[in-house]
């Protein structure tokens, strides 16, 4: 199963949830690849590995072998940095097969259970890729109102997606960074009231201190608090996947 954790608005916390639910997967036992596809190598710094040359490796048709490496027992991370945004607009420019190079270097991901790809924000070229590769998508949203706007730009792709036979889903979206605020309860309430999102809505992860603190100490949650309210949350969430995919 791979999963295309992405929408179209920055700052909505795609690679806190991509990081967490990654290894909450794998120390559920599962063996989970994530893939940074963002140039700014936010998940190596996420796990305390900084940035690396996976990604832009990966992307120019290295062996998976020489692009991935162990973040965390039963985690394995494809890095990324700066490269990786020249090496999008070198394959931009090819004439055919551009917007499946990630799918091809995906073929065979028999080692792992779970591949999760961290989208950069926006629809750009490398998210393309990962749509391309992606059986589903998973969507992030900080509950407010401009927030939701990327989430109605990210259907709509998708929608676009699978006209040009992508063949991918959207899974689920996770009301991210919840604040006891009647905004943010009214903007879940909406999700949930939604005919398209409302059976995808997970339950919310809530703006919780230790989560950052785990992130700035290149910690996940699990490691820095499994107690807090964040590390119950994304326990929820991990349920959640392996019951929607049904890959766990």
């Amino acid at each position: 199963m791979i999963l295309a954790m992405a929408n179209q608005k920055g700052g909505v916390g795609k690679t806190t949830v991509a990081v967490n639910l990654a290894y909450g997967l794998a120390i559920s036992g599962r063996r989970v690849l994530l893939i940074d596809m963002d140039p700014q190598g936010s998940a190596g710094h996420a796990l305390g590995m900084g940035e690396g040359p996976g990604a832009a490796l990966l992307m120019s048709g290295s062996p998976m072998g020489h692009c991935v490496q162990q973040a965390r027992a039963g985690l394995d991370l494809v890095q990324a940095d700066i490269n990786l945004a020249q090496i999008s607009k070198q394959i931009e420019a090819m004439a055919m097969g551009r917007e499946r190079v990630l799918a091809r270097a995906l073929s065979d991901q028999s080692r792992w259970d779970i591949v999760i790809i961290d989208c950069p924000p926006g629809m750009g070229f490398l998210t393309i890729n990962a749509f391309a590769a992606a059986n589903q998508i998973i969507a992030p949203v900080s509950l407010g109102h401009l927030d939701t706007v990327g989430l109605a730009q990210l259907i709509d792709m998708v929608v676009v997606a699978n006209a040009e036979g992508y063949n991918v889903a959207l899974g689920m979206v996770v009301p991210n960074m919840a604040r006891a605020t009647n905004e943010s309860r009214r903007v879940l309430w909406m999700l949930r009231q939604n005919p398209i999102l409302g059976d995808l809505c997970s339950d919310p992860i809530p703006l919780n201190t230790d989560i950052k603190a785990a992130q700035a100490r290149g910690q996940t949650i699990w490691e820095y608090n499994r107690h807090c309210p964040g590390a119950k949350a994304f326990a929820r969430l991990v349920h959640r996947i392996c019951n929607v995919t049904r890959s766990c």
